[in-house]
């Protein structure tokens, strides 16, 4: 598949990814870690046949490139970049780097500097995402970063070569120096604008050692985030993520959602209905009087005619969104036995 546009053209949609997997399952004493169950098992990152696959569902869902975690030169994340990027060859898709070691230390300019011409081996192949001919690198950063983090890149050997794209803080705009680009990361926010820089969108967080999420997850108000980030305008459309599994953040295909949250990008928020998938699938009917569905809980939806009889499942194991209007029904949960009986006609 090829995207309509060059990955290079603004808008920019991309998502932040992360590779450092079967070594991120098993952490804090918890195996896997993770709320969710991806759809592809609990995989390794340096599966070639996967990485192709990814490629081509982050396409169809309109996202031009994928910002890969990288943790510094020899780490895994660095080893698996080149198959990474192989995994785009002949589709168009893009792909750059999150430099992480900003958010974990002050690099000085000279490491800095050393890392962008490793990087520089990846980045001049045709698939790395590239702005005004430069390419692009996303770069992590930590909340004591001032403005001396802006100089440190500013005088960092190689960085005229690359289009620098900052992690935001407080009054970055005052500073003398200034990067290419803005970004923020902040998944536990439905959505983040940063002027005409950037737009970032989250579809939950639910980190895997914590009871309760920090922002639950939301088709409605995921789609809403996307029409949002559609209309903004911003040069860089971004998605925080791609598969962060154990922040519960991920998008990627999960028995919990399906494509649900690949599926409401590629329609750009605005598709009400998608056949087949456990968070919007639907049953297409028209409506009879006294109605009856015998579902795993208890709802009820106001204005219907609807008799839901529940078999004392936990209310929280499904919900039902029927429309007698439309004749719609949505049933947003994978696991949920459904029986429908003569009186409902099959549309």
């Amino acid at each position: 598949m090829t995207l309509s546009k060059s990955a290079g053209t603004p808008p920019v949609r991309c998502a932040f990814s992360y590779n450092w997997f079967p070594e991120a399952w098993k952490q804090q004493g918890l195996n896997p870690f993770t709320h969710d169950h991806p759809t592809a098992g609990f995989y390794d990152s340096s599966d070639a046949t996967k990485a192709k696959a990814d490629v081509a569902a982050l396409q169809g869902a309109k996202v031009d490139c994928s910002i890969d975690s990288w943790w510094g030169q020899g780490t895994r994340t660095d080893e698996r970049e080149a198959g990474l990027l192989a995994a785009a060859d002949g589709t168009g898709f893009k792909r750059t780097i999150y430099y992480e070691p900003e958010g974990t230390g002050n690099p000085n300019p000279a490491q800095i500097g050393d890392d962008l011409a490793h990087l520089a081996t990846y980045a001049t192949g045709p698939n790395w995402l590239t702005q005004g001919g430069r390419p692009v690198i996303f770069v992590y950063g930590d909340g004591s970063d001032g403005c001396d983090m802006v100089d440190r890149w500013a005088s960092a050997p190689h960085r005229s070569s690359w289009y620098v794209v900052l992690k935001v803080f407080a009054g970055y705009q005052s500073c003398a120096n200034q990067p290419d680009d803005w970004h923020q990361y902040g998944p536990a926010e439905r959505t983040d604008q940063q002027g005409s820089h950037s737009f970032t969108i989250s579809p939950g967080f639910w980190k895997a050692n914590e009871a309760t999420p920090r922002l639950p997850r939301d088709l409605s108000a995921w789609k809403t985030a996307i029409q949002e980030m559609v209309a903004s305008g911003a040069h860089w459309q971004l998605i925080s993520t791609w598969n962060e599994w154990g922040e519960g953040t991920a998008i990627e295909p999960a028995t919990e959602w399906g494509t649900s949250y690949l599926d409401a990008l590629a329609d750009d928020g605005s598709a009400t209905t998608t056949a087949g998938r456990p968070e919007s699938a639907n049953v297409a009917f028209a409506p009879a009087a006294d109605a009856t569905i015998s579902m795993d809980a208890p709802t009820w939806n106001r204005g219907s005619s609807s008799r839901i009889v529940a078999d004392g499942s936990p209310v929280q194991d499904a919900l039902l969104r029927f429309d007698v209007n439309t004749g719609g029904c949505a049933i947003t949960h994978a696991v949920l036995n459904v029986t429908v009986d003569s009186r409902l006609n099959s549309g």
